[in-house]
């Protein structure tokens, strides 16, 4: 086992390049990197002092702000592990992460250590550290890692099924940093991110970071026209956003005819873009690079493709033959093989331009979870000493190495011979006019439509635009809402759906 740089020093180098250079903009608050690195080294020292030691897993319950990336930037300098769960998951959910973490400390405001009382998981953790402490001991040296050496721990699964624990060491962290780099502005001084990690890994370049003021445990109070002005009195020169968002942001900016004339790229990624969303992108930010990035936790990126590409091989294809995502990247290899449930002993590779899941191979690939054996079964292959990640996903590829997403594989309804992709029938019902968004799930073994209209009224004007489609033969159901994924708001929440319309019972 070798030696891995500690991810925390490429943050100490670039506070030894930048020390004036501002580090972290939070609305009014601003820290440069000189006085980040003081921080973080004082407050690696209250984490020793307090009985952290390397290899410690420490939970953070700390929002997006300057005190969160002094807090992790400390515990990966210590060399102990960051563990992270998802701010809006249940009480349930929380006990059973809490449970595989098995985390020896917390670090979380008072009132959230108060409100830990009424978890059993969170009651058993024997050390309870405040994002304010402090320590007047001598400097503490960065911690030497080893290859394997865990740097990050989060939690991958949504609201069903087991959580799988990503391990994240300091080599997959400095790989993946790498692998990131080239698709990053290069131009960029100063960027907006709603993506904690891109957020680190612009503290090791030397890059200013805004953080958007909005709550993203509640997505939809995503507010663009105070995101306008964040960007625009910060002189921001780069976006790093998902899809909803972006959108949203552009969707404002024609609305109100605004321009920002300092913006130079954008990067987009934690869901798909569709055409008719990507046309709003480019009418909105006009003579701005941006770049549409493909990938999962455990692989980012996977393939990438600039707003130009993916307008014309998305008018060269039909939508059936599935959603654009661009060329894989270098640092990634790509096969299809056939889609199946459970566990993949063999590696039998499909032919291209055949359906199949996608798997990816590669240094930035994540090829381990923390206590789970049943997720690296289910979740990896093992062939030849190589190890491929299962991303879930159904796709092809064709001679050009261009990938073509078809959505999840779970998703796939089989009926009548026919195989029905939910992602691809959700790009075609949002381009009826009315129809704020729609998919089509499986309920009582047969195919229903789900449709939520802009406007009540316009129920009837969306039935007849719908016989116009290869749809019309299936029934249909309207609903108020239909439920999103609580992270980007970009992906329908598909048993949330199917739970929601369960409780108010379908109609037959």
């Amino acid at each position: 086992m070798g030696y891995s740089d500690n991810i925390s020093a490429l943050f100490i180098n670039a506070a030894r390049k930048y020390p004036e250079e501002i580090a972290i903009i939070e609305v009014e608050e601003k820290i440069t990197f000189g006085q980040l690195e003081a921080e973080v080294k004082n407050y690696a020292a209250y984490l020793l002092k307090k009985g952290i030691q390397p290899g410690d897993r420490i939970l953070i319950f700390v929002p997006m702000s300057i005190a969160l990336y002094k807090t992790v930037l400390a515990v990966f300098h210590i060399g102990a592990v960051a563990v992270f769960l998802d701010e809006w998951i249940n009480m349930d959910r929380l006990e059973l992460c809490c449970k595989i973490a098995k985390c020896k400390a917390f670090i979380a405001p008072w009132k959230i250590r108060v409100l830990s009382v009424f978890s059993k998981e969170l009651r058993s953790i024997s050390i309870k550290l405040n994002i304010s402490g402090k320590s007047n001991s001598a400097v503490v040296l960065l911690h030497q890692s080893l290859t394997d050496d865990t740097a990050l721990i989060t939690f991958t699964t949504g609201s069903t099924g087991n959580p799988k624990a990503a391990n994240r060491t300091h080599h997959f962290l400095q790989q993946q940093y790498s692998a990131l780099q080239p698709i990053l502005p290069a131009n960029s001084k100063i960027d907006m991110t709603l993506l904690p990690i891109v957020l680190l890994l612009n503290l090791g370049t030397g890059k200013t970071s805004v953080i958007a003021k909005f709550n993203p445990r509640k997505p939809k109070s995503f507010n663009a026209e105070n995101i306008y002005f964040q960007l625009r009195n910060n002189m921001v020169h780069s976006l790093t956003f998902s899809p909803y968002f972006l959108v949203e942001t552009a969707k404002y900016l024609l609305k109100n005819s605004l321009h920002l004339p300092e913006l130079k790229s954008i990067i987009s990624g934690g869901g798909p873009i569709f055409p008719e969303d990507a046309k709003i992108i480019e009418q909105a930010f006009p003579g701005v690079k941006c770049t549409f990035v493909y990938g999962s936790t455990e692989s980012e990126p996977i393939a990438h493709t600039d707003i130009k590409n993916f307008l014309e091989v998305s008018n060269s294809f039909k939508t059936d033959n599935g959603l654009y995502v661009g060329k894989v990247d270098v640092a990634a290899t790509v096969k299809i093989i056939p889609i199946v449930e459970g566990e993949v002993i063999s590696l039998e590779v499909l032919p291209l331009g055949q359906v199949g899941e996608i798997i990816v191979s590669g240094a930035h690939v994540l090829t381990s979870y923390f206590n789970s054996d049943q997720a690296f079964r289910l979740n990896k292959i093992t062939n030849n000493n190589s190890i491929w990640h299962r991303t879930g996903d159904a796709g092809w590829l064709n001679e050009n190495n261009a990938l073509f997403l078809m959505g999840r594989c779970k998703q796939i309804i089989r009926w009548q011979n026919r195989e029905l992709y939910p992602f691809l029938i959700e790009q075609q019902l949002k381009s009826i006019p009315g129809i704020l968004n729609g998919t089509i799930i499986e309920f009582n073994d047969e195919p229903w439509i789900i449709i939520q209209p802009e406007m009540e009224e316009m129920e009837e004007k969306i039935l007849t635009g719908l016989k116009n489609t290869l749809y019309s033969e299936f029934k249909s159901l309207f609903v108020l809402n239909i439920p999103m994924d609580k992270r980007h708001n970009t992906k329908i929440d598909y048993e949330g759906l199917k739970q929601s319309i369960r409780n108010n019972k379908l109609p037959t």
